[in-house]
């Protein structure tokens, strides 16, 4: 069973949770209650019509279309990769890989926000079928859908990675519940969370967490926690804070994507100390960026 067989058995109307669905090559069909969804870059649009969030990233994406000529200078001036990974992360996104492979014909492994960073795009490289859910701002997705609100059937998903999204969301606690409702009885959750960072992505950024703050919400919301830890360190959380501040005071938006550019790579080597830092005890108290990993119980 390939990636498309293993979504198209999972999909589930978002309106009725309903399942499976009818598809054709224009839109996506709810036997039940019979609301249809449009196929986007060949990607069903699977989110209800009276989301906000329907709303929200449809205008973002067009606001984002209509500057083809910023995003093509964007392109053009890469910057260095924000984050640097712990050993502890990688080992244990390796690790999930290996005991829960997302080519197993009976396997079903999502992604969810996760994909562009070299860790998980090396991570992913030898499979073939993990499925990308999510509304992105760059690359594609498998499906269009809510993280809040997810178009997958009940107990369906065998492992699921979350990077950076849970932050972004108007409620973390609902996110957290929608993780549980579509894993099966000891599925996997791997979540990275955000810890110190400014604003960005306004206005859809919410909330931070620390490692005891990450551990309540998902045991209150049905988990037994398994692992956590730092995913980037202290370094990384001060060279981003350094290439924001630059951002952030530069008075116009051309500046501030100069600033943006300039300031990564003057700033950037920084993240390599965490290599020694984050093997201290206390460096998770000020990391950039927390892992948890918990089964669904």
């Amino acid at each position: 069973m390939g990636k498309i067989e293993k979504l198209h058995r999972i999909l589930a109307c978002p309106e009725c949770r309903s399942h499976p669905l009818r598809y054709t090559n224009a839109e996506i069909t709810c036997d039940q209650c019979a609301e249809t969804y449009p196929v986007i870059h060949n990607a069903p649009f699977l989110l209800k019509r009276s989301s906000p969030v329907r709303e929200w990233y449809l205008t973002d994406v067009e606001t984002y279309q209509a500057q083809p000529v910023k995003n093509r200078i964007k392109n053009l001036l890469k910057t260095p990769e924000d984050r640097l990974w712990s050993r502890h992360a990688k080992r244990t996104i390796r690790e999930l890989l290996l005991k829960i492979n997302p080519d197993d014909p009976n396997r079903v492994v999502i992604n969810v926000g996760v994909g562009f960073e070299s860790v998980f795009r090396r991570a992913f490289a030898g499979y073939e079928d993990v499925i990308r859910i999510g509304l992105p701002h760059l690359g594609t997705v498998d499906a269009f859908g809510d993280a809040m609100d997810y178009p997958v059937a009940d107990s369906s998903v065998d492992l699921l990675f979350s990077c950076s999204v849970i932050e972004h969301l108007r409620d973390p606690e609902l996110a957290i519940r929608e993780i549980h409702r579509i894993l099966k009885p000891g599925g996997m959750a791997y979540a990275e969370i955000e810890f110190l960072r400014a604003l960005h992505m306004a206005p859809v950024d919410f909330t931070r967490y620390t490692i005891p703050g990450i551990i309540s919400v998902f045991e209150r919301n049905g988990f037994a926690t398994i692992d956590k830890g730092i995913s980037s360190g202290p370094f990384t959380a001060v060279a981003l804070f350094l290439r924001d501040f630059a951002v952030e005071i530069s008075p116009r938006p051309e500046g501030r994507f100069l600033s943006r550019v300039i300031s990564s790579w003057l700033v950037q080597p920084i993240k390599y100390l965490d290599w020694i830092f984050n093997n201290f005890s206390r460096a998770s108290a000020l990391a950039n960026n927390l892992f948890y990993l918990g089964e669904k119980r």
